[in-house]
């Protein structure tokens, strides 16, 4: 089972203002199995959580926390 963790883009508007803001996808093999929008306006900030994600091969179950962990 290959776990990879990428960064997703979401644009929303608040008050006729349009953002970027940046997620985690969980991947198992080709299919999303979670996913984590807006975590973070900055894409540096996510890359940096992804790449921790990945690099520790953190299993699917721990993946929120982390990500909670991570942006308190």
């Amino acid at each position: 089972m290959l776990i990879k963790y990428r960064i997703i883009e979401s644009k929303i508007k608040i008050e006729d203002i349009s953002y970027v803001t940046y997620g985690i996808a969980c991947c198992i093999g080709s299919e999303i199995t979670e996913t984590i929008f807006d975590i973070s306006l900055n894409r540096n900030d996510v890359e940096t959580i992804c790449n921790i994600l990945n690099k520790s091969n953190i299993p699917p179950v721990h993946f929120r926390d982390i990500v909670e962990d991570y942006t308190e």
